[in-house]
């Protein structure tokens, strides 16, 4: 696989951070480094309001890909709003309020028609892995 400059398409003023975080998680998906996505991702800064849309729009997306790839987006995320990295725009409050809206009992719902195991998947992976 040749190494190519991550940095060559990160433009973080012109780009909207919706896809910027979606580029860096499908970039996660093909390489599973979750430090690098971290790194990306924390290099983003959208607003709170921004960030809620976002996780609930990226863990949407994450229960269709394959376990491996899930569970890193999981992990990246988990290292991303942890504060490891100081200075962070990311405020774990947006992803509290991200979880209680994706938990809402009509979105589950609506998702189960399309992937039967995804509050296992939701509760199980990504509660696990956040805490």
């Amino acid at each position: 696989m040749p190494s190519h400059d991550h940095h060559q398409h990160h433009r973080p003023d012109t780009e909207d951070p919706a896809k910027q975080v979606k580029n860096t998680l499908e970039e996660l998906s093909a390489s599973l480094d979750v430090d690098n996505a971290v790194q990306e991702m924390a290099d983003i800064t959208p607003t709170p309001e921004q960030q809620i849309k976002i996780l609930i729009d990226r863990i949407g997306a994450s229960c269709d890909i394959k376990k491996e790839q899930r569970q890193a987006h999981y992990e990246a995320f988990g290292k991303l709003f942890s504060g490891d990295r100081r200075g962070i725009s990311w405020e774990v409050t947006a992803l509290e309020k991200a979880l209680d809206d994706f938990a809402d009992p009509e979105i589950i719902e609506d998702m189960k028609l399309d992937i039967p195991n995804i509050v296992d998947i939701f509760v199980m992976e990504l509660v696990k892995t956040l805490h």
